[in-house]
């Protein structure tokens, strides 16, 4: 529960979005402009507050904006990679090309995330990466599995066309 007694939901309160703004901006005056941040929001927003948390972090130029929204497709997800002046990427719990596919066709991401080991392995993972260089949109690596998984990633991101990084913990 939030402060208050209010319950979660994907709405953000104005001083919710202006206390992640102010810690991001904080992050970028401390670390620099050429260190890269991911602002990841754990699939927490609906697209309304989604969007207003890409503008607010604009000024930062994060790399992208990680699973802004439940990872279900929905035309929310379209909307908000139009409107979005920052990067928009998911993936991570996204298995398979039918799971990419739609996400891709319909310009609904800037960027696609494959976890290997979730995605269906080394050749569905290039055949995600494949699918996404055909609509131009870079794809980037996620692993939680451990090193092995980390060398597989690192594998198959030196087979994939437009590949630009690798999340891993």
């Amino acid at each position: 529960d939030r402060p208050g007694g209010q319950e979660l939901n994907r709405r953000m309160s104005n001083a919710e979005l202006d206390i992640n703004v102010e810690a991001f901006t904080n992050l970028r005056e401390a670390m620099g402009p050429k260190f890269e941040i991911a602002v990841h929001c754990h699939w927490e927003f609906d697209w309304i507050d989604a969007l207003r948390l890409a503008r607010g972090m604009e000024k930062i130029r994060p790399w992208w904006l990680e699973d802004p929204m439940p990872f279900n497709y929905s035309e929310s997800w379209v909307k908000l990679t139009a409107a979005s002046p920052i990067p928009i990427l998911t993936g991570e719990n996204l298995y398979g090309r039918g799971d990419f596919r739609t996400f891709i066709v319909n310009n609904a991401i800037h960027i696609a995330e494959i976890d290997i080991s979730q995605a269906g392995g080394l050749l569905e993972a290039k055949r995600i990466a494949d699918l996404a260089y055909v609509y131009n949109i870079p794809v980037a690596t996620h692993n939680v599995m451990g090193p092995v998984a980390t060398i597989a990633s690192a594998q198959a991101a030196a087979a994939m066309q437009d590949f630009i990084g690798h999340e891993t913990f």
